[in-house]
Protein backbone atom coordinates (compact mmCIF):
# COMPACT_ATOMS: atom_id res chain seq x y z
CA UNK A 1 0.00 0.00 0.00
CA UNK A 2 1.49 3.29 -0.86
CA UNK A 3 1.49 5.73 1.55
CA UNK A 4 2.07 9.83 0.91
CA UNK A 5 5.73 11.10 2.29
CA UNK A 6 6.43 14.27 3.88
CA UNK A 7 10.46 14.47 3.94
CA UNK A 8 10.23 17.79 5.88
CA UNK A 9 13.58 17.04 7.21
CA UNK A 10 17.56 18.49 6.25
CA UNK A 11 19.73 15.50 6.28
CA UNK A 12 21.50 14.49 3.55
CA UNK A 13 21.09 11.44 1.45
CA UNK A 14 17.39 10.85 3.39
CA UNK A 15 15.48 10.74 0.54
CA UNK A 16 17.70 8.99 -1.58
CA UNK A 17 17.83 6.24 1.05
CA UNK A 18 13.62 5.66 1.41
CA UNK A 19 13.30 6.00 -2.75
CA UNK A 20 15.94 3.18 -2.88
CA UNK A 21 14.02 1.39 -0.06
CA UNK A 22 10.84 2.10 -1.75
CA UNK A 23 11.07 2.63 -4.77
CA UNK A 24 7.13 3.67 -5.17
CA UNK A 25 7.30 6.08 -2.21
CA UNK A 26 4.89 8.98 -2.58
CA UNK A 27 7.43 11.56 -1.31
CA UNK A 28 4.90 14.25 -2.61
CA UNK A 29 3.32 15.30 0.90
CA UNK A 30 3.17 18.18 2.95
CA UNK A 31 3.08 18.43 6.91
CA UNK A 32 -0.57 19.11 6.45
CA UNK A 33 -2.09 16.23 4.21
CA UNK A 34 0.84 13.48 4.82
CA UNK A 35 0.27 10.05 6.38
CA UNK A 36 3.99 10.05 7.64
CA UNK A 37 5.92 13.06 8.27
CA UNK A 38 9.45 12.50 8.84
CA UNK A 39 11.06 15.78 10.60
CA UNK A 40 9.96 18.45 13.21
CA UNK A 41 7.45 20.90 11.57
CA UNK A 42 5.27 23.43 12.74
CA UNK A 43 2.81 22.03 14.96
CA UNK A 44 0.30 23.88 13.52
CA UNK A 45 0.99 21.91 10.00
CA UNK A 46 0.30 18.71 12.12
CA UNK A 47 -2.46 19.68 14.23
CA UNK A 48 -4.83 20.37 11.04
CA UNK A 49 -3.64 16.99 9.08
CA UNK A 50 -6.79 14.42 9.50
CA UNK A 51 -4.27 12.09 7.76
CA UNK A 52 -1.24 11.40 9.63
CA UNK A 53 -0.33 8.21 11.28
CA UNK A 54 2.85 8.22 11.97
CA UNK A 55 5.18 11.38 13.16
CA UNK A 56 9.00 10.66 12.58
CA UNK A 57 10.98 13.14 14.95
CA UNK A 58 14.95 13.88 13.40
CA UNK A 59 15.55 15.24 17.44
CA UNK A 60 15.91 12.98 20.14
CA UNK A 61 13.66 14.95 21.98
CA UNK A 62 10.06 15.41 21.33
CA UNK A 63 9.12 19.16 22.68
CA UNK A 64 5.45 19.56 22.40
CA UNK A 65 4.80 16.80 19.45
CA UNK A 66 3.18 14.46 22.49
CA UNK A 67 -0.02 16.76 22.39
CA UNK A 68 -1.13 15.80 19.32
CA UNK A 69 -1.87 12.46 20.86
CA UNK A 70 -4.95 14.02 22.40
CA UNK A 71 -6.17 15.07 19.04
CA UNK A 72 -4.97 12.32 16.53
CA UNK A 73 -5.54 8.82 18.52
CA UNK A 74 -3.94 6.58 15.87
CA UNK A 75 -1.10 8.69 15.45
CA UNK A 76 2.41 6.86 16.09
CA UNK A 77 5.09 9.58 17.06
CA UNK A 78 8.93 7.88 17.09
CA UNK A 79 11.79 9.84 18.27
CA UNK A 80 15.27 9.99 17.09
CA UNK A 81 16.68 7.82 19.95
CA UNK A 82 19.79 5.92 18.08
CA UNK A 83 20.83 8.22 15.84
CA UNK A 84 22.76 10.82 17.86
CA UNK A 85 24.63 9.02 20.57
CA UNK A 86 28.33 8.64 19.02
CA UNK A 87 28.28 12.04 17.29
CA UNK A 88 26.74 14.18 20.82
CA UNK A 89 28.97 12.33 22.67
CA UNK A 90 32.14 12.68 21.22
CA UNK A 91 30.73 16.68 21.04
CA UNK A 92 30.74 16.35 25.03
CA UNK A 93 33.64 14.36 25.39
CA UNK A 94 36.00 16.54 23.40
CA UNK A 95 34.90 19.72 25.07
CA UNK A 96 35.06 18.31 28.73
CA UNK A 97 38.86 17.64 27.53
CA UNK A 98 39.38 21.00 25.83
CA UNK A 99 38.40 23.05 29.32
CA UNK A 100 40.31 20.16 31.25
CA UNK A 101 43.45 20.93 29.42
CA UNK A 102 43.27 24.91 28.56
CA UNK A 103 42.63 23.99 25.26
CA UNK A 104 40.15 26.83 24.53
CA UNK A 105 42.52 28.81 26.56
CA UNK A 106 45.82 28.21 24.49
CA UNK A 107 43.72 28.88 21.06
CA UNK A 108 43.01 32.25 22.49
CA UNK A 109 46.65 32.72 22.89
CA UNK A 110 47.65 31.76 19.63
CA UNK A 111 45.50 34.67 17.97
CA UNK A 112 47.55 37.03 19.70
CA UNK A 113 51.10 35.24 19.33
CA UNK A 114 51.31 34.76 23.27
CA UNK A 115 53.35 31.93 24.72
CA UNK A 116 52.25 31.65 28.32
CA UNK A 117 51.90 28.25 30.26
CA UNK A 118 48.47 28.48 31.95
CA UNK A 119 49.25 25.53 34.51
CA UNK A 120 47.90 22.81 35.73
CA UNK A 121 45.80 20.67 34.23
CA UNK A 122 42.86 18.13 34.94
CA UNK A 123 42.42 14.43 33.61
CA UNK A 124 39.28 12.19 33.21
CA UNK A 125 40.95 9.42 34.89
CA UNK A 126 39.81 8.93 38.43
CA UNK A 127 37.37 11.86 38.15
CA UNK A 128 33.78 11.26 39.49
CA UNK A 129 31.44 11.66 36.63
CA UNK A 130 27.74 12.31 36.94
CA UNK A 131 26.03 11.44 33.61
CA UNK A 132 22.10 13.16 34.10
CA UNK A 133 20.38 11.29 31.43
CA UNK A 134 21.77 8.12 31.16
CA UNK A 135 19.97 6.89 27.19
CA UNK A 136 21.40 6.88 23.80
CA UNK A 137 23.64 9.94 24.22
CA UNK A 138 24.50 9.80 28.24
CA UNK A 139 25.42 6.11 27.63
CA UNK A 140 27.80 6.75 25.00
CA UNK A 141 29.07 9.59 26.62
CA UNK A 142 29.70 7.67 30.19
CA UNK A 143 31.36 4.54 28.23
CA UNK A 144 33.61 7.13 26.65
CA UNK A 145 35.10 8.20 30.63
CA UNK A 146 35.04 4.53 31.88
CA UNK A 147 37.29 3.75 28.91
CA UNK A 148 39.92 6.51 30.31
CA UNK A 149 39.56 5.31 33.74
CA UNK A 150 36.67 7.39 35.24
CA UNK A 151 34.31 6.53 37.71
CA UNK A 152 30.57 7.12 36.63
CA UNK A 153 26.95 7.30 38.08
CA UNK A 154 24.43 7.79 35.93
CA UNK A 155 20.75 9.42 36.46
CA UNK A 156 17.62 8.46 34.46
CA UNK A 157 14.15 7.73 35.11
CA UNK A 158 14.16 4.31 35.40
CA UNK A 159 17.36 3.50 37.68
CA UNK A 160 17.97 0.01 36.55
CA UNK A 161 21.15 -1.47 36.63
CA UNK A 162 23.54 -0.56 33.42
CA UNK A 163 26.77 -1.92 34.25
CA UNK A 164 28.25 -1.62 30.72
CA UNK A 165 27.55 2.48 30.98
CA UNK A 166 28.22 2.85 34.85
CA UNK A 167 29.07 2.11 38.38
CA UNK A 168 25.85 2.84 40.16
CA UNK A 169 22.34 4.70 38.35
CA UNK A 170 19.77 6.28 40.55
CA UNK A 171 16.94 7.87 39.74
CA UNK A 172 16.18 12.01 39.52
CA UNK A 173 15.26 11.86 43.16
CA UNK A 174 19.25 11.35 44.51
CA UNK A 175 20.20 14.22 42.23
CA UNK A 176 20.86 17.08 44.97
CA UNK A 177 22.88 13.90 46.94
CA UNK A 178 24.80 13.44 44.13
CA UNK A 179 25.83 16.80 42.70
CA UNK A 180 28.19 18.02 45.67
CA UNK A 181 30.36 14.59 44.89
CA UNK A 182 31.04 15.22 41.51
CA UNK A 183 34.27 16.09 39.25
CA UNK A 184 32.03 15.82 36.06
CA UNK A 185 28.51 17.01 35.57
CA UNK A 186 27.16 15.77 32.08
CA UNK A 187 23.85 16.63 30.44
CA UNK A 188 21.88 14.79 28.17
CA UNK A 189 18.27 15.00 28.93
CA UNK A 190 15.25 16.36 26.82
CA UNK A 191 13.04 18.90 27.31
CA UNK A 192 9.97 18.41 29.28
CA UNK A 193 7.90 20.41 32.18
CA UNK A 194 10.15 18.22 34.59
CA UNK A 195 13.41 18.91 33.11
CA UNK A 196 13.00 22.76 32.48
CA UNK A 197 15.69 24.56 34.97
CA UNK A 198 16.61 21.40 37.07
CA UNK A 199 19.85 23.07 37.59
CA UNK A 200 18.82 26.30 39.18
CA UNK A 201 20.69 28.66 41.42
CA UNK A 202 20.18 26.09 44.26
CA UNK A 203 21.84 22.86 42.58
CA UNK A 204 24.59 25.09 40.99
CA UNK A 205 25.79 25.80 44.38
CA UNK A 206 25.66 22.41 45.28
CA UNK A 207 28.36 21.59 43.18
CA UNK A 208 32.06 21.65 43.65
CA UNK A 209 33.86 24.94 42.99
CA UNK A 210 36.53 23.07 40.69
CA UNK A 211 33.64 20.84 38.95
CA UNK A 212 33.16 20.73 35.42
CA UNK A 213 29.33 21.18 33.63
CA UNK A 214 28.61 19.90 30.02
CA UNK A 215 25.25 20.57 28.42
CA UNK A 216 24.21 19.11 25.46
CA UNK A 217 20.53 18.25 25.97
CA UNK A 218 18.45 21.32 26.06
CA UNK A 219 19.40 24.26 27.30
CA UNK A 220 15.74 24.82 29.41
CA UNK A 221 17.96 22.68 31.70
CA UNK A 222 19.87 25.23 33.25
CA UNK A 223 18.82 28.57 35.09
CA UNK A 224 21.62 30.70 32.36
CA UNK A 225 21.48 34.05 35.31
CA UNK A 226 22.27 31.69 37.89
CA UNK A 227 24.83 29.72 35.77
CA UNK A 228 26.75 33.29 34.97
CA UNK A 229 26.08 34.44 38.85
CA UNK A 230 28.33 31.42 39.21
CA UNK A 231 30.89 31.57 37.22
CA UNK A 232 31.66 35.71 37.97
CA UNK A 233 31.55 34.74 41.60
CA UNK A 234 35.14 32.30 40.50
CA UNK A 235 33.09 28.88 40.82
CA UNK A 236 33.01 26.00 38.38
CA UNK A 237 36.42 25.30 37.01
CA UNK A 238 35.14 24.91 33.44
CA UNK A 239 31.34 25.00 31.79
CA UNK A 240 31.01 23.16 27.69
CA UNK A 241 27.19 24.50 26.94
CA UNK A 242 26.11 23.15 23.18
CA UNK A 243 22.45 24.04 23.98
CA UNK A 244 20.80 27.40 25.44
CA UNK A 245 17.74 29.07 25.98
CA UNK A 246 17.51 30.91 23.11
CA UNK A 247 19.10 29.95 19.95
CA UNK A 248 21.07 31.91 18.06
CA UNK A 249 22.65 33.03 21.26
CA UNK A 250 21.82 37.05 20.92
CA UNK A 251 25.01 38.75 20.37
CA UNK A 252 24.48 40.59 23.48
CA UNK A 253 24.02 37.82 25.89
CA UNK A 254 26.70 37.90 28.92
CA UNK A 255 27.36 34.63 28.23
CA UNK A 256 29.48 35.36 25.59
CA UNK A 257 31.89 36.70 27.76
CA UNK A 258 31.75 34.97 30.88
CA UNK A 259 34.99 33.11 32.35
CA UNK A 260 35.71 29.60 31.63
CA UNK A 261 32.79 28.70 29.44
CA UNK A 262 33.13 26.76 25.80
CA UNK A 263 30.04 27.92 23.64
CA UNK A 264 29.67 26.00 20.64
CA UNK A 265 26.26 26.95 18.31
CA UNK A 266 24.05 23.92 18.49
CA UNK A 267 26.53 21.25 16.34
CA UNK A 268 26.83 18.37 18.36
CA UNK A 269 24.35 16.74 17.04
CA UNK A 270 22.89 17.14 13.40
CA UNK A 271 24.43 15.67 10.46
CA UNK A 272 27.95 16.71 11.20
CA UNK A 273 28.97 12.81 10.72
CA UNK A 274 27.52 10.94 8.18
CA UNK A 275 26.55 7.73 10.12
CA UNK A 276 23.94 10.22 11.53
CA UNK A 277 21.65 10.29 8.26
CA UNK A 278 22.52 6.49 8.12
CA UNK A 279 21.31 6.14 11.49
CA UNK A 280 18.06 8.37 10.49
CA UNK A 281 17.41 6.57 8.00
CA UNK A 282 17.33 3.00 9.47
CA UNK A 283 14.98 4.27 12.17
CA UNK A 284 12.39 5.81 9.46
CA UNK A 285 12.72 3.08 6.89
CA UNK A 286 12.00 0.30 10.18
CA UNK A 287 9.09 2.57 11.51
CA UNK A 288 7.23 2.90 7.94
CA UNK A 289 7.25 -0.65 7.67
CA UNK A 290 6.29 -0.94 10.82
CA UNK A 291 3.36 1.17 10.52
CA UNK A 292 2.47 -0.99 7.02
CA UNK A 293 2.78 -4.32 9.00
CA UNK A 294 1.31 -3.05 12.09
CA UNK A 295 4.47 -4.18 13.35
CA UNK A 296 6.66 -2.60 17.12
CA UNK A 297 8.17 0.58 16.32
CA UNK A 298 11.23 1.55 17.14
CA UNK A 299 11.93 4.76 19.33
CA UNK A 300 8.21 5.19 20.05
CA UNK A 301 7.14 7.97 22.27
CA UNK A 302 5.41 7.22 25.44
CA UNK A 303 2.19 9.70 25.46
CA UNK A 304 2.24 9.81 29.19
CA UNK A 305 5.90 10.74 29.91
CA UNK A 306 7.26 12.19 26.36
CA UNK A 307 9.96 10.17 26.83
CA UNK A 308 11.15 7.03 24.71
CA UNK A 309 8.60 4.00 25.48
CA UNK A 310 10.73 1.11 27.14
CA UNK A 311 10.14 -1.99 26.01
Amino acid sequence: MQMKICLHIPVKGLREAVLAALPDADLTGTPADAEIVIGNPPMEALESNANLRLLQLHSAGTGRYPELYRTHPHLAICCATGAYGHTVAEHMFASLLCLMKHLNEYAVQQQTARWKDLGAARSIRGANVLVIGLGDIGGAFARMCRALGAAVTGIRRTPAPDPETADRVFGLDQLDALLPSADVVACALPETPQTRGLLNKARLALLKPDAYLVNAGRGSLIDEAALLETLNEGRLAGVALDVLCTEPLPADSPLWHAPRILITPHVAGGDHLPDVGENLARISLHNIRALAANAPFQSLVDPATGYRARP
